[in-house]
C-alpha cells in the first residue's frame, strides 16, 4: 500500500498477520486525518528493536500540493530527495543458513580443486584451510621452528584427505613426521628444504603426488616406504647421491625422471628411468621402464620392490644383471633367451608374483638364487647341458616341479639348498642298480639340497661317483623308501637321509668302509644296509 511515497514494512518472526494489518491501517487512518493540517510527506519504516518493539521513522521533506482523499493515491514526488536512504526489502524471518549465503558460503561448498589454491602453507582439506599456528593450536604438528617439521600423525588421521603446503623456512623433516597418515594425498615443499628423516612418510599410502624441492640434498632409508599411491619420483639436479632405499615397496609408480644438468644420473630418451650416467648402469626401474639403446647393464637392486605387475624380456643389450635386482618386485614372466650374460645372486628373489619362466637349454651354470623362494613359480623348463645348479636357485618354489625329475647326465653339482620345498615327485640319478650305464656324474650334493621335499616317492638311487652328501641334504622326505650310496662316497651330514625312521640306507661297500666316511653319523644306524660283508 503507498500514500505519496513508500510504507515499507520489517517484520520478526512472531508478529501476526493481523498485529500487521491494525499497524498498518493505523498509519493510514492517522496520515488521512493529518492531511488537512499537515503539507509535507511522511515515510514511515516499521523496523524492529532488540526488544522486539516496532519505532516510527519519520523524514520531514519540502512542502507539496496535496487533495484529501478518503483513501491514498500513489503519487510521485516533483524532485528527488538529496540523500535518499538504502531501500530496505521486505524479509522472512531470519535463518542462519541465509546469513551464510550472504557471506560468500563456506569454502566447502567451492567446487575448485583445493590444489589450485595454494597460496599459504597449511593443510587444504575440502572444507577448511588450517593456517600452520592452527595446526599447532590443535596438536596437528608438534613443532615446526627452528627449520625443522615433527607432527603427530594420529592426529592428522582425524582430518578428511588434505593436501599439505609446508611453509618456507623449513629444512628438516623429521624421522616419523607422516608415518601411517593415510589422510595426506599430496606434500608440497618448500624451496628451503634440504633433509628428509627416516620413515618421515613411511606407510602414506594415499600420497600420490611429492615432487622433491630443487634444494633437496639428503633422504633416509626407508623415508617413502610403502607410499602406494605415489606416481611418480623426480630427481633434482642438486640431490646428487640419490639414496635409493628411500623409494621402496611402491605399487603406482609410472614415471621417474632426473632433471638435466644432473652431474651422476640420467633419464634418457623419456625411459622412465635413473641411469648412471658414466657405466651405462640402469640404477633404479619402475614398472613402465624401456632400456635404452647404450644401457648394458641392470644394477643391483634396480627394480628391488618395484610392486606394479610387469613382464622382463631380457634386452638384447643387456649384458650384465646385478644382485637382487629384481628382488620382491611385481615380474609377472621371465624370459632369458642368451647365456652370454652374468648374474648376480638372488636375481628375482621373493618375486611372488612371478609364474612363469624361460631360461636357455645351453645353459651350463644356474646362478645362485635365480629363483629363491618365488613361491608361486609353476612353470620353468630345466636346461639339458647343466654342470652345476647353483646355491638356491629353486628354493623353495613350492608349485614348481610336479614330476618326476631325471638328473641329466651333464650335472656335477647340486648347490645348498638348490631344490628345497619343491614339488619333485620322483628323483632319479639313473635308471636302475646299473648306473655306469647311464653315465649320471654328480659328485657333490650340498646342504639342504632336496630338504622338505614332501612328495619325493620310491627309492633314491645316487650316482656311483658321488663323494659327498651334505648336511639335511634329503631332510624330511618322507615318502623316500630307500636310499642307495655307492662306496665312492668320503662324506656324510647329518640329518643327510632324512628323519624317517624307516627309510632303508643301502651300502655298497662293506660294514668297515662304510664306518671310514668322514663324519658318518650312520656308523651305529640299524637303517644301514652294507650289501657286502
Amino acid at each position: 500500500m503507498e500514500k505519496r511515497g513508500k510504507i515499507i514494512i520489517s517484520s520478526i518472526a512472531g508478529v501476526s498477520l493481523i498485529a500487521l494489518s491494525i499497524i498498518i491501517s493505523s498509519a493510514i487512518i492517522k496520515g488521512i486525518s493529518n492531511n488537512s493540517t499537515e503539507s509535507n510527506t511522511t515515510d514511515i519504516d516499521v523496523v524492529s528493536n532488540n526488544d522486539g518493539q516496532s519505532s516510527d521513522k519519520s523524514d520531514t521533506q519540502s512542502p507539496q500540493p496535496s487533495t484529501p482523499t478518503p483513501t491514498p493515491t500513489p503519487s510521485v514526488d516533483p524532485k528527488p530527495e538529496p540523500e535518499p536512504e538504502p531501500e530496505i526489502e521486505p524479509v522472512t524471518p531470519e535463518d542462519p543458513g541465509d546469513k551464510e549465503d550472504e557471506q560468500g558460503g563456506d569454502e566447502g561448498d567451492s567446487t575448485e580443486e583445493p590444489t589450485e589454491k595454494y597460496k599459504d602453507a597449511g593443510i587444504y582439506t575440502l572444507e577448511k584451510f588450517f593456517s600452520m599456528e592452527e595446526l599447532k593450536n590443535f596438536g596437528y604438528i608438534n613443532y615446526y621452528a627452528d627449520g625443522k617439521l615433527t607432527c603427530s600423525p594420529s592426529k592428522l588421521n582425524e582430518l578428511d584427505s588434505f593436501v599439505f603446503k609446508i611453509p618456507e623456512g623449513i629444512i628438516l623433516i623429521d624421522t616419523n613426521a607422516f608415518k601411517n597418515c593415510t589422510k595426506i594425498s599430496k606434500v608440497i615443499f618448500p624451496s628451503t628444504l634440504t633433509t628428509i628423516y627416516s620413515s618421515a612418510f613411511y606407510g602414506c599410502k594415499n600420497l600420490f603426488e611429492a615432487n622433491l624441492s630443487e634444494n633437496i640434498t639428503r633422504i633416509d632409508d626407508g623415508a617413502f616406504d610403502y607410499c602406494e599411491s605415489l606416481r611418480s619420483i623426480n630427481v633434482p639436479k642438486n640431490y646428487t647421491n640419490f639414496n635409493f632405499e628411500a623409494f621402496r615397496f611402491l605399487n603406482s609408480i609410472e614415471t621417474i625422471t632426473v632433471e638435466e644438468g644432473h652431474q651422476k644420473y640420467d633419464s634418457r630418451n623419456n625411459c622412465n628411468a635413473i641411469i648412471e650416467s658414466g657405466t651405462n648402469t640402469l640404477a633404479y626401474g619402475c614398472k613402465n621402464t624401456t632400456y635404452p639403446s647404450d644401457v648394458d647393464k641392470i644394477g643391483n637392486r634396480a627394480f628391488y620392490s618395484c610392486k606394479g605387475n610387469f613382464n622382463f624380456v631380457l634386452p638384447n643389450q643387456i649384458n650384465s644383471i646385478g644382485e637382487e635386482a629384481f628382488m620382491a618386485s611385481g615380474v609377472q614372466n621371465v624370459e632369458i633367451n642368451r647365456n652370454d650374460v652374468s648374474f648376480g645372486k638372488n636375481v628375482f628373489y621373493e618375486c611372488f608374483s612371478l609364474t612363469k619362466a624361460s631360461i636357455p637349454d645351453t645353459w651350463e651354470y644356474l646362478p645362485y638364487g635365480l629363483f629363491n623362494r618365488c613361491t608361486n613359480l609353476a612353470e620353468c623348463n630345466l636346461p639339458s647341458k647343466v654342470v652345476e645348479y647353483g646355491d638356491y636357485v629353486f628354493n623353495n618354489c613350492e608349485k614348481l616341479f610336479n614330476f618326476e625329475f631325471l638328473i641329466p647326465n651333464t650335472v656335477k653339482t647340486i648347490g645348498i639348498g638348490a631344490f628345497s620345498k619343491t614339488r619333485i615327485t620322483k628323483l632319479k640319478f639313473h635308471d636302475s642298480y646299473g648306473p655306469r650305464k647311464y653315465g649320471v656324474k654328480v659328485e657333490t650334493i650340498r646342504n639342504e639340497a632336496f630338504k622338505d621335499c614332501t612328495n619325493i616317492e620310491g627309492g633314491v638311487y645316487l650316482s656311483d661317483v658321488l663323494l659327498e652328501i651334505g648336511i639335511n641334504a634329503f631332510y624330511n622326505c618322507p615318502k623316500i623308501s630307500e636310499f642307495l650310496v655307492y662306496e665312492a662316497v668320503k662324506g656324510i651330514g647329518s640329518g643327510a637321509f632324512g628323519n624317517s625312521s624307516s627309510v632303508e640306507i643301502r651300502y655298497t661297500g662293506s660294514k668297515e668302509q662304510f664306518n671310514k666316511i668322514k663324519n658318518n653319523p650312520y656308523t651305529n644306524d640299524e637303517r644301514v644296509k652294507c650289501l657286502l660283508f
